[in-house]
């Protein structure tokens, strides 16, 4: 204790008027507040480095940089006190931390960030992945791009959130997806089972839950994304693979129930996506076709690069690849015209067949 802490108990403890009562009481508050005040601005001190990474971040790019008066008077919104001396020395610091440049330009001299984690044309393309997505809803997507801005100056944020065009019917309005999607994780990793409800829309725009309404219960092997997330899950009661749109998933809930562990479960997530088309199941079968050499690109979009095209007769290739045979699997391939067939095997050229036989018949 400090002999003026001393005094003070001493003089507190002695008899006295009211009057001097008072004035004690007041000469000790004052002292209470100044030792209060002092130690918030020393609180304040410490953050000061921050601030000014902070401020450096948001207001300085390739084409803006501030001045050390600029850090001054930004510190003092904060009710920072700083001398020109100190912000020298807390730039030194800093330097360490961000990749400054210090430039002329004219009688001042400015400070600015000279590269980030992210260049400015990487946000942009993140933006616009995030307003693309038919799985976000607007508001969840404003959202993230706004937070994306952070990573850049408030010059460059601003263009994060140009106007890109996106179909209203693309815009997804389920705001629980989040949820959904941890909860599967949740499953996955924990090798639990998931259970949860699910619905499609009815003509009037109206859901309707399926399975007459009662919860699914399976083990969830894969979370894929294909323009919207699928969740691969085997139903250990139908003893079968099913996929399920994870925006049409409702009240998930990871169940204290051993997953259902299988060689069956067990799917390589590129592979899977590119056997299904449309995420729908069917019958797998390693199909042979024959396309047209200038559908090589769309090939490679849809299979990957690893297989190498065999050489038919010059002008065109043959192509294996092991499919899940369905309806969108012949629309796929009819989508290219005369410029791409099915070789085999003969069963799944007879659906093929019939298939195209069907869809000209109810277009007459």
């Amino acid at each position: 204790m400090s002999r003026k802490q001393s005094l003070l108990v001493i003089a507190t403890a002695l008899p006295v008027n009211r009057a001097d009562a008072l004035v004690g009481r007041n000469f000790v508050a004052s002292l209470s507040e100044k030792k209060g005040k002092n130690m918030a601005k020393s609180e304040k001190q410490k953050l000061k480095l921050l601030y000014i990474k902070e401020f450096l971040e948001k207001r300085t790019d390739d084409e803006h940089g501030v001045t050390v008066q600029d850090i001054i008077a930004h510190l003092a919104t904060r009710d920072i006190q700083a001398e020109r001396k100190s912000i020298y020395n807390d730039l030194f610091l800093l330097q360490d931390e961000m990749d400054l440049v210090k430039q002329k330009e004219g009688a001042e001299t400015k400070y600015r960030v000279a590269s980030r984690d992210f260049d400015l044309i990487e946000l942009k393309i993140l933006a616009d992945s995030v307003k693309a997505s038919k799985y976000l809803t607007e508001k969840k997507a404003d959202s993230i791009i706004q937070k994306l801005g952070n990573l850049c100056s408030d010059y460059d944020s601003k263009s994060l959130k140009r106007s890109l065009y996106v179909p209203a019917q693309n815009i997804s309005n389920n705001e629980k997806i989040f949820i959904t999607i941890d909860a599967i994780e949740q499953a996955i990793e924990g090798g639990k089972q998931l259970s949860f409800a699910y619905f499609k829309y009815n003509k009037n725009g109206y859901k309707e839950h399926l399975h007459d309404g009662a919860r699914y219960l399976v083990t969830p092997m894969l979370l894929l994304l294909d323009d919207f997330y699928y969740l691969v899950a085997w139903d250990e009661k139908e003893n079968k693979k099913k996929h399920f749109r994870v925006d049409r998933m409702e009240q998930t809930k990871v169940e204290n129930i051993e997953a259902t562990v299988s060689d069956s479960t067990k799917e390589n997530k590129t592979e899977y996506r590119n056997r299904h088309f449309n995420m729908f199941d069917g019958q797998e079968y390693d199909v042979a076709m024959a396309f047209d050499n200038s559908l090589v690109s769309a090939v490679f979009d849809r299979f990957g690069k690893n297989y190498t095209p065999v050489d038919i007769d010059g002008h065109s290739f043959k192509w294996t690849e092991r499919v899940a045979v369905c309806d969108q699997f012949f629309g796929w391939v009819a989508s290219f015209g005369g410029m791409a067939r099915i070789l085999g095997p003969e069963s799944v050229l007879e659906q093929y067949r019939e298939f195209l036989i069907k869809n000209l018949e109810a277009n007459k």
